[in-house]
């Protein structure tokens, strides 16, 4: 109780994932998996400090929108759907820029030393990064009981932004290695365009498809006397 009055959960949990990277990246030696005379021991090492952008995409992001989505008060997400879906779409589209060229400035300030990045890949991580969850924001709200319409403003904003992070990001990344070549580029700017419409239309497409599918499911079936099916879902 003392810790949580003076730090917020999401910053407590930040600390203790940095400290427990800290210590396994210091006890534990990565090696080369390739390598014949590798020890399973090192390829264990080696699997433990690498993590896959596939599984966090696949497994692990979707339950988070789906958690954030089933405990929002569908009245009042509908009643300031506008103002909502412009903060997460336009406004998660400006911080990225922002973020994308502050850090180019300091990229050309001298301040990455000899990593020099190009400004696809910065902006590729501006879209990664832009894409946040306000926790602590929404601890301090829940704290202060402040009005609900801005509670679920908040919340509302954090439960799209992460679909249109998503989005940016697999867009953005498609520029990655292409800066010098204006074919390549025209070539990119195509893909962006293309994956960025199907992304954003098949996928709100297929929310809507699945959410009419289980309420057609759940009001024809009587869960009562098919526990089993119940149990299921």
């Amino acid at each position: 109780p003392m810790i949580a009055s003076v730090l917020p959960e999401a910053g407590l949990t930040i600390i203790v994932g940095t400290l427990a990277s800290f210590i396994i990246r210091l006890v534990v030696k990565p090696a080369e998996v390739s390598s014949e005379d590798a020890d399973v021991v090192d390829i264990a090492a080696n699997q433990v400090l690498t993590f896959s952008s596939t599984t966090f995409f696949v497994a692990l992001l979707p339950p988070i929108i789906f958690n954030s989505g089933y405990q929002l008060k569908m009245e009042l997400f509908l009643e300031d759907f506008t103002p909502i879906v412009s903060l997460a779409c336009v406004g998660t589209a400006i911080s990225a820029v922002v973020v994308s060229v502050l850090l180019q400035v300091m990229v050309g300030a001298g301040f990455t030393g000899n990593f020099v990045p190009s400004f696809s890949e910065i902006l590729t991580f501006g879209a990664l990064i832009s894409a946040t969850d306000p926790v602590s924001t929404l601890a301090v709200f829940q704290t202060r009981k402040v009005d609900p319409r801005l509670f679920y403003l908040v919340v509302g904003e954090s439960v799209l932004n992460d679909a249109v992070g998503l989005v940016l990001f697999n867009a953005l990344s498609k520029f990655v290695g292409h800066e010098r070549s204006f074919v390549k580029v025209t070539v990119a700017l195509l893909a962006f365009i293309v994956d960025f419409s199907v992304v954003s239309v098949g996928s709100l497409c297929l929310g809507v498809f699945s959410g009419f599918m289980s309420g057609l499911v759940l009001k024809t079936v009587d869960m009562r006397s098919t526990w089993v099916l119940e149990l299921s879902l």
